[in-house]
């Protein structure tokens, strides 16, 4: 069986006997690993299990009446993972995928039944990296409140043929926009300047690069050896706000794979600028 969080709902699959099944008897809550606090939700899913989608649904979140038909909700949840499969992944970029389903509803009370708003109770899919694990990584929603919704709910929700070791943690629903257009951004901002340390580091041949930028600007983000000398730029474009993924491959501007050693890699957004460090070890 699996215990959920007083008000939070699952469903899993089960067998005739009513054990879970397709992989999902896996599934905990863990103090394996954590974003933040002590514990984590846990999917781990083999490679050979049967078919089957899930959910974990958190429980219904009432909305005050300051929040209006028309608001944007940002639904944010930081997902790491392991023992992933890119090239499933890739050939079935639904099925083989996690997400989120949020639901609106017309009342807050986890008793009240289901009365939804179906025109958004639907699936949204996460775009995970092509690597076969990252480290704790935001991945966030923004969708607008309907007519007459009084409630909304999300569901953590691995697809029909995902696996490998997912871990989700910091689930958050936060109102960042209004009808108008106006937002306070001194409250309501949702996002930093910031370049993640990259995943996996030491690596080979590839890793993947995180980062976020607060305002629209125009992006670069370059690889430089210890001499100083640029030996790659993988973004030099404008970008709008928000969170971003690059993954290096290894190689220069020729296409030829470069050698071990420590190389640095620089974010520039405006008049922002940060590197970090890394290391190719074959």
């Amino acid at each position: 069986t699996f215990i959920c969080p007083t008000g939070w709902f699952y469903w899993l699959p089960t067998t005739g006997e009513w054990q879970i099944s397709n992989g999902y008897e896996n599934t905990l809550l863990t103090d394996e690993e954590a974003h933040t606090g002590l514990y984590s939700l846990k999917f781990d899913l083999p490679f050979d299990r049967p078919p089957q989608d899930a959910f974990i649904g958190a429980k219904r979140v009432p909305l005050d009446n300051t929040v209006q038909a028309g608001d944007v909700v940002r639904i944010k949840v930081w997902v790491k993972a392991e023992n992933l499969v890119p090239d499933s992944a890739a050939a079935y970029p639904e099925s083989w995928s996690c997400g989120f389903t949020p639901i609106f509803f017309e009342s807050a009370g986890n008793n009240d039944g289901f009365d939804d708003i179906i025109v958004l109770a639907t699936d949204r899919f996460f775009k995970f990296p092509a690597v076969e694990s990252f480290d704790w990584t935001e991945y966030y929603l923004d969708i607008e409140v309907p007519e007459g919704a009084g409630a909304m709910s999300v569901r953590l929700h691995p697809y029909s043929k995902m696996t490998g070791t997912v871990y989700f943690d910091d689930l958050s629903i936060k109102v960042i926009g209004n009808p108008t257009g106006v937002e306070d951004l001194s409250a309501n901002q949702p996002f930093r300047f910031e370049l993640s340390e990259n995943y996996p580091n030491p690596f080979n041949p590839t890793t993947t690069i995180s980062y976020t930028i607060p305002n629209a600007d125009r992006v670069t983000l370059e690889i430089f050896n210890v001499l100083g000398q640029r030996v790659r730029t993988l973004i030099d474009e404008p970008q709008n706000a928000g969170h971003y993924q690059v993954v290096w491959d290894g190689k220069d501007f020729q296409g030829k794979s470069i050698g071990s050693g420590i190389y640095f890699y620089q974010l520039r957004s405006g008049k922002a600028v940060t590197v970090k460090k890394m290391v190719l070890l074959k």
